[in-house]
C-alpha cells in the first residue's frame, strides 16, 4: 500500500506557523506575514545563534557588552531603563533593542537622535551577523556571536 503524503501546501504551512505564534513566541513577530515575506526572511542576512549563546558587542578588540540570547529582548541605551547600558556621546536613553527571531537576532532601533548605523548604513530594523560593525552615537562596537 502507497503511504500518504504528508507534506503540507504553502497555505497549511503558512496557516499551522501564524496558529501556533502567541505574544511570547520568538515567531510573533511574522504572525502576520504572507508566505513571500516568510520564504525571504529564511533567506536573509542575519547569523544564527545558539540559545545558550550571546551577542557580544566589542570595542577596540575587547568586549563591552555580551547579551545572552537567552535575556532577549533586550535594550540598549545611557539611561536607567535600559536593560543595558553604554555611556558614550550621542547614545540615546533607550538606543535599541536586541529581539530573537527564530535563530537570528534583530537590532531595532527605539527612535534614538543619531540613529543606529549598521556597517556604515542607517538601518530601523536589521538581523545581526558575525563582524558586522555597529555605531550607536560616538561608539563603534564589533559584534560576535559567541
Amino acid at each position: 500500500m502507497k503511504e500518504k503524503d504528508r507534506s503540507m501546501s504553502d497555505t497549511h504551512l503558512l496557516k499551522a506557523i501564524q496558529a501556533g505564534t502567541d505574544e511570547t513566541g520568538a515567531f510573533f513577530a511574522t504572525r502576520d506575514w504572507g508566505f513571500d515575506r516568510l520564504r525571504a526572511s529564511v533567506d536573509s542576512r542575519g547569523d544564527p545563534i545558539d540559545r545558550d549563546g550571546a551577542i557580544v558587542l566589542e570595542g577596540d578588540g575587547a568586549p563591552v557588552l555580551s547579551i545572552p540570547f537567552a535575556r532577549m529582548p533586550a535594550t540598549i541605551g545611557s539611561g536607567e531603563t535600559a536593560d543595558y547600558r553604554l555611556e558614550h556621546a550621542g547614545i540615546s536613553r533607550l538606543h535599541c533593542l536586541l529581539e530573537p527571531v527564530g535563530s537570528l537576532v534583530r537590532i531595532r532601533d527605539k527612535g534614538s537622535t543619531n540613529g543606529v548605523l549598521l556597517n556604515g548604513k542607517k538601518v530601523k530594523v536589521e538581523e545581526l551577523c558575525d563582524g558586522d560593525e555597529l555605531q550607536l552615537g560616538s561608539a563603534v562596537l564589533r559584534i560576535r556571536i559567541a
